[in-house]
């Protein structure tokens, strides 16, 4: 088993843990190095505002997942995940009302490592996209299942100066 394959497997083992124990209406869990956020589970719509950095300057995650048939929604301007050299982000948008919605630009791995995970009819939406932003950093993004999207309104530009897959 990857790293990779470890921690989801480990994220989403917490994240069912913790949904059992929270009202049905917390879907969104961020953790560790999120900025706004922190450790903590949200109720949607999350307005998170302006700048959100998943993973700023250590390793941190944004999980949204649908658990029934409400729409549940993070919204903000700017998204960076992995934005620090050294740093590690992970973001997640699973289930077929899943919506992570940018009113500006997401970067996938600006100095750090970012990963995105868009997966069973999930949506991120943002006008600029960005996987491998400045030198050293890397971004891997992986939309999978019927019915995911990421949806650019503008341009995405794939490995700038850096590693992107």
């Amino acid at each position: 088993m990857s790293i990779l394959s470890a921690l989801k497997y480990s994220i989403t083992t917490l994240v069912l843990l913790t949904a059992i124990a929270v009202p049905v209406h917390a879907r969104i869990f961020t953790g560790d190095d999120v900025v706004p956020g922190g450790n903590a589970m949200h109720s949607s719509p999350w307005d998170a505002g302006g700048s959100l950095f998943v993973g700023k300057q250590d390793f941190g995650f944004l999980i949204l997942q649908t658990i029934n048939s409400t729409t549940d929604h993070v919204l903000n301007e700017f998204v960076f995940i992995g934005f620090q050299r050294g740093s590690r982000g992970i973001g997640e948008v699973c289930g077929q009302k899943a919506q992570w919605i940018n009113s500006e630009e997401l970067a996938v791995g600006f100095s750090g490592k970012g990963d995105l995970v868009i997966c069973d009819g999930g949506l991120v939406e943002n006008a600029l996209g960005f996987i491998g932003t400045q030198s050293g950093s890397k971004g891997y993004v992986d939309v999978e299942g019927s019915g995911s999207l990421w949806r650019n309104s503008r341009d995405l530009s794939v490995g700038n100066r850096a590693t992107a897959c």
